[in-house]
């Protein structure tokens, strides 16, 4: 981790910071089965996410949650309102995520890695349980997202992912399990499986 002496004021930044309550109506309006308490728990998600962007600006993270990735987009799109926020949150403008269905960033092959790196440096922020999933990651099913992104912290087999439709295994992303396609936040599914979708900041989330 690249620690500064600002991290901790950019940490603080985030933890305090109220979204505008725009972007909540927006986002409720899209959704029309979220409550209060679901959209105060999609907040605390992007504050997880923006902690571990300002905590570790060269890792190469992607974004896990399609409901947080919506929130973030809606944010992004107040443009005086996320540029102050990234002033005090990162020191720059935190790219936001591409406004393309569908849209991915980098090849397959590096966002596996990718979703690893965010797993890991999740459960460090949230000091999670070995067993259990940081909240970004078990957001979209703990609100039954529609399309939303599904995962196992571990899927109890060893040398082999188990076959577990629905869900991708974190154990496995970038180990000896067999190899799985995940739906990314943006875009339809496709017709088997997911595909590690890609939100990536690798080297670009954050200044030291």
């Amino acid at each position: 981790m690249r620690w500064s002496r600002r991290t901790p004021d950019r940490l603080a930044a985030i933890d305090a910071y109220r979204f505008p309550v725009s972007v909540r109506q927006r986002l409720a309006a899209d959704n029309s089965t979220l409550t209060s308490a679901d959209l105060d728990r999609i907040e605390a998600a992007a504050r997880q996410w923006f902690r571990l962007a300002a905590r570790h600006p060269k890792a190469e993270l992607t974004m896990p949650s399609r409901i947080t990735a919506a929130l973030w987009l809606e944010l992004a799109r107040r443009q005086t309102d996320y540029a102050t926020f990234c002033a005090e949150a990162f020191g720059h403008i935190f790219v936001p995520p591409p406004d393309t269905p569908g849209s991915t960033a980098g090849p397959a092959g590096r966002r596996y890695p990718a979703l690893g790196e965010t797993f890991r440096r999740a459960r460090e922020d949230e000091n999670c349980d070995p067993a259990q999933l940081p909240l970004l990651f078990r957001i979209d099913q703990e609100l039954a997202v529609p399309q939303g992104n599904r995962y196992l912290a571990d899927c109890g087999g060893r040398g082999i992912c188990h076959d577990l439709p629905g869900a991708l295994c974190l154990m496995h992303v970038t180990g000896t399990g067999r190899t799985r396609r995940f739906n990314g936040p943006f875009g339809p599914p496709p017709a088997t499986g997911y595909e590690p979708g890609g939100l990536s900041c690798s080297g670009g989330c954050g200044s030291g």
